[in-house]
């Protein structure tokens, strides 16, 4: 009897120890799946990225901005290495000191700013970037300012008629940062329904975890998609033609195709992270 206990006992430390060890792989891994699955497609935009660079469309843009009645009504900022500190120190919240704790509570709910970053890579000539809270359009336009018709159609997307479309620029990030994240705690947290069990709603989460977070990237790549099609049409209108157009062009492909690879790679991810977690929990005895 004694013995019957310590057994049960024993398997219960074990079996606890092992579900931990499954959720703990299961959602740490899912960041790097996603950086894995997106290799091939970061090769692609590497490859055909010296081809969108360069300047020359400051004027341009001045003009979409008038054609659209925006006069007074958006900033636009050059961003280059003279003037990143003074932008970074406007743009980006002072971090305060964090304790250990705060610190890992930030790394489990993946909170982590990307605005620094961000202002980095536009200063390098890599990005470029809509900034709402300031009414803000943030380019290169020596170095990349291809992407800026882009930028100011998420303007227009954000003040449009389309209820819909305007619906989209405003959920779009919120649920981008929240939705992936509690389906993959759903999916991480609960065990695999066992045969004759009722399935319930969190059942149906994690067996369709991989679908419902690429589903939640809808807004943002559909939104995404509008603007690279319509800015190519601000940008003709503007008078852009010959090359710059041709790289306008090409940069709003490589844009659109990057966000609906994104929107499969999360999902993809999701789903293999759910799978390693019940691989590992299925070692229970």
């Amino acid at each position: 009897m004694v013995q019957g206990i310590s057994n049960k006992n024993d398997n219960g430390i074990y079996n606890t120890m092992i579900g931990c060890v499954g959720v703990a792989a299961g959602w740490e891994i899912e960041p790097y799946l996603r950086k894995c699955l997106k290799l091939p497609q970061n090769m692609v935009i590497k490859k055909h990225f010296g081809n969108i660079q360069g300047g020359g469309y400051r004027s341009y843009l001045e003009t979409a901005i008038k054609q659209n009645n925006l006069n007074g009504k958006i900033q636009v900022l050059d961003l280059n290495s003279n003037n990143i500190t003074q932008v970074t120190n406007q743009l980006v919240k002072k971090p305060q000191k964090r304790s250990f704790i705060s610190k890992a509570i930030s790394h489990i709910l993946r909170i982590k700013s990307k605005r620094e970053n961000s202002i980095k890579r536009t200063a390098a000539g890599q990005n470029a970037f809509f900034d709402p809270r300031n009414n803000m359009i943030v380019c290169n336009f020596d170095k990349f300012g291809a992407p800026c018709f882009h930028e100011l159609q998420h303007k227009l997307n954000k003040t449009s008629k389309n209820p819909i479309i305007r619906t989209f620029a405003k959920i779009r990030n919120p649920l981008v940062a929240f939705a992936p994240l509690a389906i993959s705690a759903t999916a991480m947290l609960t065990n695999k329904r066992k045969p004759g069990e009722k399935e319930r709603l969190v059942d149906k989460i994690k067996n369709n975890c991989g679908l419902l977070t690429t589903l939640s990237f809808l807004p943002l790549t559909i939104e995404e998609c509008i603007a690279n099609f319509k800015g190519t049409k601000i940008a003709k209108k503007a008078g852009v033609t010959g090359d710059m157009l041709k790289k306008v062009k090409l940069c709003h492909k490589l844009s659109a195709g990057n966000y609906c690879i994104s929107a499969i790679v999360a999902g993809l991810a999701t789903y293999s992270a759910n799978k390693i977690r019940d691989f590992i929990c299925e070692k229970k005895k």
